[in-house]
């Protein structure tokens, strides 16, 4: 029996420790997947680290900088073939040649077999263009491809960024109207309580008691509902950010309201500069087709090694016979069907790209001045829902006062009670609304 309390024990305390493990563990796992986050900024730099799009675009940066490089050797296109054969002609062929040369009689023939039965070859054949138009062309469209692609990428982080501080500040947004939804039911509370004293005096009615705690059911699944609106965001967040759904985002906004001027708003020309660079890499496109048709002038060479022999492969007594040229060639294919219609693609795509360039430069002019405009409509919004806060609280507090000394009517009261909560809400929404119109006028200026 001692010897079995032992190992008992011994047990327990092993699987003690283990679970101790265990939940360190999972503490740990916890703090290292927790991202807290207080302004835009650290949100941006959250998603620019973790980004498949941002980080498929430096990718396809990266293979357009390649395509450059690559352009500018191909300019000249060098490039050389290098052979090697072997031949063991096993049976040559038979010649008669006239038997008076080996001293036979004259008017007669002898066989003869002439030629080497082992030759080898070795070949090499360098080829360089010194006229090519395409390929000079190509090199100018890689290069236009290459300024396109930074400017998508830049496109790109902004689209993102719109998007994360859309996303963000909407989750900040519910977060205060979930604060002031919790001290509202509190006050739902106090005046649920005044109701119910009442009632017990007989100085109100039951329905008074039933519209109070309808009040107070309508604030909870309000506050219900906020609550589930956050979770959506916060998953929305992450979908942006494409970090794991394990991860933790703490949002502990700091309210940074500043007063900006008018002419802050400086000319984003992304849009245009993007239309710019599609309408010129398609003219490259456009002059490689063209250009296609033209000939193309190369130096080309050839040195070559054959060996002879009537032993064997390899033969250290035979010599190895060097074999050399050196000339130009001029190169014309004969246009066909499908070089013209790729002369046409080539031409529809550009007019394609003069009508977004068209398009883009009015969306630009639009998008500007509608940057200006809900930024002072924001302003102004906020400015008119402070006032009206203002007025419905004090209107709801005489109200409560007057309720209080059984001059106002219960109906009333829960009226005036609504209306303070939802101007209080509006007021709210302003005010993060002017941080949501500062954020993305900074990603306007930022990013052009």
């Amino acid at each position: 029996m001692p010897k079995s309390t032992v190992i008992y024990y011994s047990s327990n305390r092993k699987m003690k420790q283990t679970i101790t493990l265990l939940f360190l563990s999972i503490l740990t796992a916890n703090a290292q997947d927790t991202v807290k986050i207080s302004n835009t900024e650290e949100i941006l730099s959250y998603a620019t680290q973790h980004s498949i799009a941002l980080k498929s675009g430096n990718a396809q940066m990266a293979l357009a900088k390649f395509q450059t490089y690559y352009a500018k050797i191909n300019r000249f296109n060098p490039r050389a073939n290098v052979g090697y054969g072997i031949t063991d002609n096993f049976q040559l062929p038979v010649n008669f040649l006239p038997a008076e040369v080996f001293g036979g009689v004259a008017g007669t023939f002898k066989e003869a077999k002439l030629g080497q039965q082992y030759i080898q070859n070795l070949s090499v054949t360098p080829q360089i263009d010194l006229i090519n138009h395409a390929a000079w062309a190509k090199l100018q469209s890689a290069q236009t491809n290459e300024k396109l692609t930074e400017i998508n990428n830049v496109f790109i982080r902004k689209t993102l960024s719109e998007s994360l501080v859309g996303v963000y500040f909407s989750i900040v947004s519910n977060q205060q109207q979930l604060e002031l939804l919790v001290k509202t039911r509190q006050n739902a509370d106090s005046v649920l309580t005044i109701i119910e004293n009442k009632f017990n005096q007989g100085i109100i009615r039951s329905q008074d008691v039933n519209n109070a705690q309808v009040n107070k059911l309508m604030i909870q699944d309000k506050i219900q509902q906020v609550q589930n609106t956050i979770e959506q965001q916060i998953n929305l967040l992450k979908s942006l950010c494409e970090t794991t759904t394990e991860t933790n985002f703490v949002i502990t906004h700091k309210t940074n309201l500043t007063t900006q001027e008018n002419g802050l708003v400086s000319l984003n020309t992304l849009k245009t500069q993007q239309a710019e660079y599609q309408i010129k890499y398609a003219q490259n496109e456009l002059e490689i087709s063209q250009l296609n048709y033209y000939p193309t002038l190369s130096l080309m060479g050839s040195l070559a090694f054959q060996e002879n022999s009537n032993n064997h492969f390899f033969d250290g007594n035979a010599r190895w016979i060097p074999i050399s040229y050196l000339g130009l060639r001029l190169n014309y294919a004969i246009p066909d069907a499908n070089k013209n219609a790729q002369n046409k693609v080539a031409k529809t795509n550009l007019e394609i790209a003069q009508f977004n360039g068209q398009k883009q430069q009015i969306q630009q002019q639009f998008e500007q001045k509608q940057l200006q405009l809900e930024y002072q409509k924001a302003i102004d919004n906020e400015q008119l829902t402070q006032k009206i806060s203002n007025l419905k609280r004090d209107t709801y507090q005489k109200n409560l006062n007057l309720f209080n000394q059984n001059i106002y009517p219960a109906e009333n009261l829960f009226f005036s009670f609504t209306d303070e909560l939802n101007a209080t809400l509006a007021h709210v929404l302003a005010k993060v609304n002017i941080e949501f119109q500062q954020a993305k006028i900074n990603i306007n200026n930022a990013l052009k």
